[in-house]
């Protein structure tokens, strides 16, 4: 359990994860303005990316106008990429922050093999199957350059 001063620090920034290491061992695959896209390791769910705010906020509703377009900007680059690299069946989206409170998206593309098609993703997650180093760096790759074209 999290205390009130823990809590509170995590609110401020000063002892926010994603302040002090957003990649947690992730590739970053797009530094797109606001925000930086963070590719997963997961097969099951191949592309899944999480796209962490630069800056500290903690709600939507603390980003000016124009960073919650740019936000949204970002999240349609990021999406484009997954679907043209990955093609995935749907793509879901999750804004959480309950746990790391600092805006942040995860982009998960779901497949009808994928452990929980029928269920929110969560049911299966974190991914028990991993990519392989070498399939990881090589989907980086292709995410990456799918962003920038």
């Amino acid at each position: 359990m999290v205390t009130e001063k823990q809590w509170q620090q995590k609110l401020s920034g000063e002892e926010c994860p994603l302040c002090d290491d957003p990649s947690k061992g992730m590739a970053m695959v797009g530094d797109l303005g606001i925000t930086c896209a963070y590719l997963q390791k997961s097969a099951s769910f191949r592309g899944y990316c999480v796209l962490v705010l630069k800056r500290h906020a903690v709600e939507l509703d603390d980003l000016s106008t124009e960073e919650r377009s740019a936000l949204m900007e970002d999240i349609t680059r990021v999406t484009s990429a997954v679907r043209q690299v990955c093609k995935p069946r749907k793509i879901n989206y999750e804004i959480l922050g309950n746990m790391v409170p600092h805006v942040h998206v995860h982009i998960i593309p779901r497949y009808e093999a994928d452990p929980a098609w029928d269920r929110a993703a969560w049911f299966a997650l974190p991914d028990e199957a991993s990519l392989t180093d070498e399939d990881y760096s090589l989907l980086a790759s292709q995410m990456s350059a799918a962003m920038v074209g």
